[in-house]
C-alpha cells in the first residue's frame, strides 16, 4: 500500500509540475506574443519612416530641380536684361533731368527726353520714383500718349515690372510721333 501512496504522491507531484510547466508555457507564450506584437509595431514604424524618408527625398529632388530651373531662368532673364540694357545705352540717345517732386518728400522725378535724328523730343517722359527704394512708381507722358495708350502701358508695366521694355516702347512711340510731326505740312511750312 505504501507503494500505491508513493505512486499517488509521485503522480500528484508530476501533475503539479505539469500544471506549473503549462502555466510557465502560457506565460512565455503571452510574453512571446507581446514581443512579437512590439516587433510588428517597430517594423511598421520603420516601414513608415522609410516611406517618409523616400517622400522627403523626392520632395528634395523636386525642390532642387525647381531651384535649378529658377536659377537658369533668372540667369536667362539677367542675360536678356543685360543685352537689352547694352542695346539701349548703345543705340538710344536721351537727355535726363532730375527734379524734386515738390510737396511729396518720399518721391522724386526724373524727366527723360529722347534724342532722335539729332533732335531732342518735345515729348518729355516723367518717371516718378520712390525715394527710399528707387523703384519706379509711375510715369507721366500726357503729351505723348493718349489715355488709352498710357493705361495700356501702365498696366503692362505693373504686371511685368520691365523698365527696359517700357523705355523701348516709349522710345518707339516717341520716334513715330516725331516722324508724324516732321511730315505734316503745317510744321514744314508747306501749307
Amino acid at each position: 500500500m505504501l507503494s500505491q501512496v508513493d505512486n499517488f504522491c509521485k503522480l500528484a507531484d508530476h501533475r503539479k509540475e505539469s500544471n506549473q510547466i503549462k502555466t510557465d508555457c502560457q506565460i512565455l507564450d503571452a510574453e512571446l506574443c507581446f514581443l512579437l506584437h512590439k516587433i510588428c509595431l517597430k517594423e511598421n514604424t520603420i516601414r513608415d519612416l522609410k516611406q517618409q524618408l523616400q517622400q522627403k527625398k523626392e520632395v528634395s529632388e523636386r525642390l532642387k530641380l525647381e531651384q535649378e530651373t529658377t536659377s537658369r531662368n533668372n540667369q536667362n532673364k539677367l542675360n536678356a536684361f543685360q543685352s537689352a540694357l547694352n542695346h539701349f545705352t548703345n543705340n538710344f540717345q536721351y537727355v535726363v533731368n532730375k527734379e524734386d517732386s515738390g510737396v511729396e518728400t518720399d518721391k522724386y522725378c526724373v524727366t527723360l527726353s529722347f534724342i532722335i535724328n539729332a533732335v531732342t523730343s518735345q515729348y518729355p517722359i516723367r518717371f516718378i520714383f520712390d525715394r527710399n527704394t528707387d523703384k519706379l512708381l509711375n510715369f507721366d507722358v500726357k503729351e505723348l500718349l493718349t489715355e488709352v495708350e498710357h493705361n495700356f502701358l501702365s498696366d503692362l508695366y505693373t504686371k511685368k515690372r520691365n523698365n527696359l521694355a517700357l523705355l523701348c516702347r516709349l522710345r518707339n512711340i516717341t520716334k513715330k510721333r516725331m516722324c508724324k510731326v516732321e511730315s505734316t505740312p503745317e510744321v514744314n511750312g508747306c501749307m
